[in-house]
């Protein structure tokens, strides 16, 4: 599966083969992923943890699944969360990055650059205000991004989800760190197209050339090309959507 099919194929998958462990390298390989994803001054902000549905306390239960059944089914959570305390580190990942030439003088980038401007600039643009923890939370969507691309071309499903209670005491993360998401992930139990592309805003209500109100043209031939590639699939709901999603219900004692 190439990078437009497996764009294309993602689903928030809800229904999990509960019985069927996710193995241990797939889950490595989405952090993998999340790890290497591009993140604002190079700070690695993203954190996560892995929990495993049976390994769970009733006290880690509490926290993430009173509203949310899907999270009963899935064999696995990844606890995504943000680490604002690696923005003190911000000025050593800068110039790790003049050291390996990701960035050099051509721009105007050197050491002194960002000792004098770049790291004061940013403590100045943060400073009573959440900017950090908006930048942070970015760079967590650009990560978790690439982990459900890599689950997708895995043949796992993902979702994500909302903390409930006191995530930060359950979890013991430590002062300074912001719980974002929870990730189920699992083997589907439903069909891995979800019955189609779920629906989506109009290309024309999102996107402008030039200035805002100036629609960017969408080319029809582009459209025909992403189709063949299966990054632009059947939209939902396909004919036997709903009886599928009874018939889940049912099998997991669900209300249909």
């Amino acid at each position: 599966m190439d990078v437009f099919e497996t764009i294309g194929s993602r689903r928030s998958i809800r229904f999990y083969q509960t019985w069927r462990p996710v193995e241990r390298w797939k889950i490595q390989s989405m952090l993998e992923a999340a790890r290497i994803a591009s993140h604002a001054a190079n700070v690695n902000a993203l954190r996560a943890i892995v929990v495993e549905r049976d390994d769970m306390t009733e006290e880690m239960q509490n926290a993430t699944l009173p509203v949310n059944l899907q999270l009963r089914l899935a064999p696995a959570l990844i606890l995504w969360f943000g680490d604002l305390r690696a923005w003190d580190a911000q000025g050593e990942k800068l110039h790790q990055l003049v050291d390996v030439g990701a960035v050099g003088a051509g721009f105007g980038w050197s050491d002194a650059f960002i000792d004098d401007f770049m790291v004061p600039m940013t403590k100045a643009a943060a400073e009573g205000t959440d900017n950090t923890a908006v930048m942070t939370a970015l760079d967590a969507g650009l990560g978790i991004a690439n982990a459900q691309l890599v689950a997708t071309s895995l043949g796992l499903g993902t979702c994500l989800n909302p903390f409930f209670g006191d995530a930060e005491k359950v979890f013991g993360l430590p002062e300074g760190c912001r719980p974002w998401w929870i990730m189920t992930v699992g083997y589907p139990a439903e069909s891995r197209d979800g019955g189609g592309q779920r629906p989506r805003e109009p290309f024309e209500n999102m996107f402008h050339l030039g200035r805002y109100g100036t629609e960017f043209p969408r080319d029809p031939e582009v459209v025909e090309d992403l189709e063949e590639r299966r990054m632009l699939q059947d939209p939902a709901p396909a004919p036997w959507r709903k009886a599928e999603l009874r018939a889940l219900s049912a099998m997991f004692g669900l209300p249909e």
